[in-house]
């Protein structure tokens, strides 16, 4: 298993948008990250990526495991300081475009320091 960049970002983005509300107030802005499982992503793979998410500094996240280590449960955000740097970052589409297609060269294998730097030279 990998980072999924792709997946990373749309789940930031997520975050990002999410308002704080009664619904969401125990989790501030924590979103349900099993929203983001789907044919291309199983729950295994969503887990992972919020799981690297949290180890890397981009969001607060939590994934509940059964005790065989089975995740039946996500939650990823608030934001926090990379995922605030990320966003800026990434968040505009041209740019994101431009590193998605650097990351498909390489089979989508780059540590976030060089993602950093390749978004950098797009945005500019």
């Amino acid at each position: 298993m990998c980072r999924d960049w792709d997946l990373i970002r749309r789940m930031l983005l997520a975050v990002q948008g999410t308002a704080m509300s009664e619904e969401t107030a125990y989790y501030g802005t924590a979103i349900n990250a099993a929203r983001f499982v789907d044919a291309a992503h199983d729950w295994d793979t969503v887990a992972y990526n919020v799981d690297l998410m949290q180890q890397g500094g981009l969001a607060e996240g939590i994934v509940v495991r059964t005790h065989f280590g089975e995740a039946v449960a996500m939650h990823v955000g608030p934001l926090l300081w990379e995922g605030l740097n990320f966003l800026d970052l990434f968040t505009p589409a041209p740019v994101w475009e431009n590193v998605k297609r650097r990351l498909d060269r390489v089979d989508g294998h780059a540590p976030y320091e060089t993602l950093m730097e390749w978004g950098r030279h797009a945005a500019t």
